[in-house]
């Protein structure tokens, strides 16, 4: 399969510009951003078991995607042909490297420190909203793209939701407010397994900054990371701080 097969079968898309949720206009260092948020959600190194294929090769056709939008040669040829050239893509890259060389270490502390300050903002209504409508009141969907989403809080994002609905800022879906018991059972089960391996793992580190865990926590977090923006500046921030202290010693 080519490229393009690959993001329609994955992300359900046909253009490369909305695998990352970017117009055709963005810039550069726009869809780098887009990447890194993408990426982060599914690195095969921090897949369950039973979906590291899965991961994988959505991991693999992240990096593909971003490896031609970043090529100014090949996105113009895109932008006017539709054309991806396959055959200039090298299918035995490591892209585990490509990622890394790109990329600074994302530590738990890190993603404790963004959640923290992303719970509660006008930042997440924002989001919940945005999905919300996306989604026509879908649940299912919106706690597979919605950062943070967890079995914790998801009466206070209903709650929101239905704050907004009242004050007739959104539709009334009945897709959410007719949600089935069975629906709603089935997803909080599959969130409560999330928060036990979480709970699992912080319970069997013995390093404050584990990578591993953090990069399994935002595994779970599947695609929950649409709009964090502050959370790659952030992871950004500290790492560029990191190298330039390590380079005066």
């Amino acid at each position: 399969m080519g490229l393009l097969s690959d993001i329609k079968e994955i992300f359900e898309v046909d253009c490369l510009y909305e695998v990352f949720d970017v117009e055709k206009t963005a810039t550069t260092n726009d869809i780098k951003k887009a990447y890194r948020k993408k990426s982060l959600m599914c690195h095969p190194d921090k897949a369950p078991a039973e979906k590291k294929d899965e991961f994988t090769r959505k991991f693999q056709t992240l990096c593909k995607t971003y490896d031609l939008l970043q090529d100014e040669e090949r996105r113009k040829v895109y932008d006017e042909t539709g054309d991806v050239d396959d055959e200039a893509i090298d299918s035995n890259r490591n892209w585990d490297t490509y990622w890394r060389n790109l990329f600074p270490k994302v530590t738990l502390k890190c993603v404790d420190d963004f959640l923290k300050k992303y719970i509660g903002s006008e930042l997440e209504r924002k989001d919940l909203k945005k999905y919300y409508e996306r989604f026509k009141g879908d649940m299912n969907k919106i706690s597979q793209c919605h950062i943070g989403y967890s079995l914790d809080n998801e009466d206070r994002l209903c709650s929101l939701l239905r704050e907004m609905i009242e004050s007739e800022e959104i539709k009334d879906y009945p897709a959410f407010s007719k949600e089935t018991a069975a629906s709603k059972r089935k997803r909080r089960e599959n969130l409560e397994k999330e928060a036990e391996e979480v709970a699992s793992n912080k319970a069997r580190s013995t390093e404050p900054e584990n990578d591993e865990l953090s990069m399994m926590i935002l595994g779970n977090q599947r695609k929950r990371a649409s709009d964090a923006d502050k959370f790659i500046a952030d992871l950004e921030a500290k790492y560029s701080s990191k190298k330039r202290t390590k380079s005066k010693k």
